[in-house]
């Protein structure tokens, strides 16, 4: 996208969406739940996504940018395919929260976050070969997604 408010806003509309979608009252399954010590509080999930989007949006922009302003075909081509990328991530990640939250479905949601670990590997990796900021703004998401599978994956096992 062309526009960095508009790059950043999408993801973070689109966050909210899933964000509310998932929402749940059911505290007592969380709270029940045996977690390792290294899970994070509750209260700083929605800032922690909050800045993960807006990175997330700015490397997607980054990227957009650097193909508008480059003449040979083959690296516009690229870039295009690797927002693509950008995009087919988001939705497959949109999956966890519903998954995870509302369903209960902790082995099905740890083997969605794998699925979206990979496919935003291969994204910071087509995003670095086009702007090497694009992959460091995309990185935090991928800490931050590889660690929430090791706390899904602590869960499956010990609940």
């Amino acid at each position: 996208m062309e526009s960095l408010l508009l790059s950043i806003s999408v993801p973070l509309a689109l966050g909210f969406a899933v964000s509310m979608k998932s929402r749940t009252v059911d505290n007592k399954w969380w709270d029940g739940l045996n977690k390792p010590f290294f899970t994070p509080p509750k209260w700083c999930f929605k800032f922690v996504w909050a800045f993960l989007y807006i990175t997330m949006g700015w490397g997607a922009h980054l990227v957009a940018m650097a193909a508008k302003g480059n003449p040979d075909r083959a690296f516009r081509d690229y870039a295009q395919n690797a927002l693509i990328m950008y995009w087919i991530q988001f939705i497959v990640s949109s999956a966890w929260a519903p998954l995870f939250f509302k369903a209960h479905k902790v082995g099905l949601a740890w083997g969605s976050n794998v699925l979206t670990s990979i496919l935003i590997g291969m994204t910071v990796n087509q995003f670095a070969d086009i702007s090497p900021n694009a992959a460091l703004l995309m990185t935090p998401y991928l800490v931050w997604v590889v660690v929430s599978g090791f706390i899904n994956l602590y869960i499956v096992i010990y609940n």
